[in-house]
This record gives C-alpha cells, structure tokens and sequence, in this order.
C-alpha cells in the first residue's frame, strides 16, 4: 500500500498523455446520482441521472437516461462508450437499512443499465480515484475545483454540482488506469 502512495505522489493529477476513447463515469444516487462523459482528455457532457418517483421510492428512469446519453454521445464521433466506470456503493454506518437499500437498488439498475447495452462496465471504489485525484480528506465541495484542472470548460456553479464533478473524475480516473486490479 505504501508503494502505491508514492506512485499516486509522484504522478501528476492532470495528465498530458491524451487517451483516446469514450468514457462515462457514474457517481450512482437516487436523488442526486451523476453521470460525466469524456471523450479522451475533452470534457462532452455532464448531467443528472432521471428518476422517478413511485410512492415514497425513487427509481432511475432508464428510459430518459438512455435518451440523454444518446443526445450527449451524438457530439462525438463515436457514439459508443470504450469503458462505463461505475463508482461502488457499500452500507456506511450509520446509515439506515432502508436509504442503503435504496442506494443499492439503484447501483444495481445502473450496473445492469450499461451491461444490457453490451457496454463494459468497470466498478472503482471510491478511495481509489479519490485518491488518484488528491481528494482523499477533503470536503465534497473540493471536487467541483479539481474537475476544472483537466476540464476547464465545465461549468459547476452550484454546490450540489459535486455529483457531476464526482463523474467527471471518475471518468477521468477511468481514462488513465486500468481498473480491473482496483
């Protein structure tokens, strides 16, 4: 573990190796899940996964979902992604049974989401880009500062815009590692 430490040090958080290819990061959520897609080092979209309500439970609408990622991979040439990085979900004490059983239920919608589309679908868990991107210790609002080093196109006015950094950083993350070892 050590060694892997120094090696995040010494790398440099924005990279100048351009790596080609499509990729979408998801920060998973019922209320505020985000998605970030990049094509190479280029920022091409960020936005918030559609749910819909039923009764008191929230569900990712994978019809809208399905549509605006369609309308944001239409910008680029090619419009299917090489790699989904889906940031993994476990119970964190104290949180109640019920608002992690939401949490996983929509991890797990999301997860078979991509795969349905036969699109390859990695998981990285979260103190693994955090750390990669310097924000291991930080506050949530720190990542809407570091997704504007590589993207500085990217606008994230508002403090609940950390979602969308989130995945634009996991996707970036994505796009420089192989994740298959996290």
């Amino acid at each position: 573990m050590q060694v892997q430490r120094k090696l995040v040090q010494k790398i440099p958080f924005v990279s100048s190796v351009v790596v080609m290819g499509i990729r979408i990061g998801i920060d998973p959520g019922t209320k505020t899940g985000a998605y970030g897609i990049i094509d190479g080092n280029k920022f091409v979209d960020a936005g918030w996964i559609p749910t819909f309500r039923m009764g008191s439970q929230s569900f990712i609408n994978t019809d809208d979902f399905e549509t605006e990622l369609i309308q944001a991979l239409n910008r680029v040439p090619i419009q299917k992604p090489d790699l989904v990085i889906i940031e993994y979900q476990q119970a964190i004490p104290p949180s109640g049974a019920a608002s992690m059983f939401k949490l996983g239920s929509a991890y797990g919608s999301l997860v078979t989401f991509f795969q349905t589309r036969g699109w390859s679908v990695e998981i990285v868990r979260p103190r693994v880009w955090k750390q990669r991107a310097g924000l291991v210790g930080e506050d949530k609002n720190a990542s809407r500062g570091k997704a504007k080093m590589p993207f500085p196109d990217v606008e994230l006015p508002l403090v609940k815009d950390h979602n969308k950094a989130d995945a634009l950083l996991i996707a970036y993350y994505g796009s420089e590692y192989r994740l298959g070892e996290t």
